[in-house]
This record gives structure tokens, sequence and C-alpha cells, in this order.
């Protein structure tokens, strides 16, 4: 960060401090109204991909404690996936609170399954969940098409100036469907040509360099939505940053899927809720359970290909 750069942050918090310290406050007490919990369920799931995780939980009130749910959270639970192709396809827990180690004890939740993941494009799914003493909650989502990828095109780019990290180009050039609004999630890992695979995905941003060090004005991209180019043959360009030695990869493995609109505002909302920015406004999580909360949604079949960095 330039010196110049440091003095006008440097300026703007001590034009804030002064600012708070100028307001006479009164104290004030804050009611918060009682939570009414509810079933809670997390379900992002794509086709073909065995180890989706599913959370099936119950919502707990900023001021209640996790006393009474110490051994489990809920009883009696029961989750049913209903299918176009199969019928109801009931849920398992595949990792129960007693599988966890000693020292995941603040983790401690239980992760649910299906046996099924032969999502069709088009086709609607319905999600059924149910335990004692709550009411049962439903939600239902359809999965887009695949995109319609016209070319990639993953440009290396060298370091300057002493940088550390450096980001490749990701030309994305692809056919946007005009009847409806879409979004995409990418995601790109470096095939490695040694025994020691990355395991490391890109990490996306919109400008070619960090303008400052870790700022806000550094903008990352987790998901894209089709605004600015619905039903238009467009090229996405993002410059992607991974830590590792060139040398150690010449070919990238590419996917990019369809995500549904709940997947989209999600995706969004978590970034959000990371970033250690004071003044930025209060992240509000979206739903699509019906009596509940969370989020159930199905992508895409991928596009995907292994990638050539020029």
């Amino acid at each position: 960060m330039n010196r110049k750069m440091r003095n006008i942050i440097l300026l703007v918090i001590a034009v804030v401090s002064i600012g708070l310290q100028s307001c006479e406050l009164s104290p004030r007490e804050i009611e918060l109204a009682a939570h009414d919990s509810k079933l809670a369920i997390t379900a992002m799931l794509s086709p073909g991909d065995t180890t989706a995780n599913i959370l099936f939980n119950v919502s707990i009130g900023i001021l209640d404690t996790l006393e009474k749910y110490e051994g489990g959270f809920l009883e009696n639970q029961k989750l049913t996936l209903h299918t176009p192709d199969a019928g109801p396809v009931n849920g398992y827990i595949s990792k129960d609170i007693d599988d966890y180690k000693e020292w995941e004890t603040s983790r401690k939740y239980r992760i649910w399954k299906f046996d099924y993941n032969d999502f069709k494009v088009g086709a609607t799914y319905e999600l059924e969940a149910s335990a004692d003493n709550y009411q049962p909650i439903t939600a239902k989502t359809t999965v887009p098409s695949t995109p319609n990828v016209i070319d990639v095109k993953i440009t290396a780019r060298e370091p300057v100036n002493g940088q550390y990290f450096v980001r490749d180009k990701f030309d994305i050039v692809i056919k946007d469907d005009p009847d409806e609004r879409n979004f995409y999630k990418i995601n790109a890992i470096p095939i490695s040509l040694t025994e020691f695979p990355y395991l490391n995905p890109y990490i996306f941003y919109r400008n070619a360099n960090d303008p400052i060090d870790l700022s806000a004005l550094d903008e990352r991209i987790i998901v894209i939505s089709d605004d600015e180019f619905n039903g238009q043959e467009y090229t996405i360009v993002l410059y992607g940053e991974i830590r590792g030695q060139r040398d150690n990869y010449r070919q990238i493995d590419f996917s990019l899927v369809s995500i549904t609109e709940q997947e989209y505002r999600r995706e969004i909302a978590l970034e959000r809720s990371g970033d250690d920015n004071p003044f930025a406004e209060p992240v509000i999580y979206n739903s699509n359970i019906e009596n509940g909360y969370g989020v159930f949604s199905i992508s895409s079949p991928p596009y995907r290909e292994a990638v050539d960095l020029e």
C-alpha cells in the first residue's frame, strides 16, 4: 500500500472517530422479540455429486443457550426427497453427533444424505422434513439447464513489481438463455504435473491486481448473474488467483454450472457475512423453505473442460 493511500485511509478513520465522539447518545435498552424456533435445512445439491452434505437442524435465537441441545438438536427426524422418476427417497444420517472427534465439539451436528443424485434438467424436486415438536417443512426447486459455453481461454500473467500472488486471466464466452434470468457458478482447479496434486481452487476477482492489500475495493467473485448480458453471447472476464509455482501445472480443470436464484442469493449472503468491514450493512439470509428456514437448491449438470494455460 503506498503512502498516499495509507494517509487517505488514516484521514477517513480519524474523521469517523471524531464524528462518533461528538455524538452524545443516551443509554438505550433494546428488547429483542422472542425467537420462534423452526426446522432449518441447508441442501444445495448437484447432479452426480455423492459427497453433498445436508444440514437438518432447528433455528436458535441470538440470545438462546445451546445447553438444551446437547446430545442432539432434534428427535425423530425424517427427511424425504420426492423425485419425478424414483418416487420418494428417504434421507439418512451419514455422520452423527457421536462420530465427531473430541476436538470437534463446537461443530457437532448431524449430516444427512440421499442415495439419489440423478437430477434431471427441467425437473422439479420437493424436499420434506419433520421432527418431534416442530411443524413439518417443505421446499421445491427446479434444475436449471447446463450453461451454453462457447469458449474458455486462460492466460497466464507473470508477476510484476515483486508481486507474490498472480492473477491469471479467464475469458469465458457463453450464450445466455434469453427466456429466463440465469445465475452461474465457476470453479477452476490446476491440474498438477507432480505427484502432489493441487487441492485449492482459484479465487476469482474483477480486478487484474489487488488495488489495496486485503481491501474492500477488491471485489471477489463467487457467483455471477446475467443482469448485464441477458440473452447475449457474452465474454465474462475474471482474474483467478492461486498460490503455487507456475511450473507445477499447465492445465486447468474448469467447470461452470447454472444455479438457482436461491443458491445465488445464499452464496452472496455467505460472502458478505465474512466481511470484516464494520460499516457493512447487516446480512439477511434468504429462504425458500415453507414454514421453516434455509435453502433447498439443485444446480445444473456442469460444463467441464481441461483448459490449457496459455
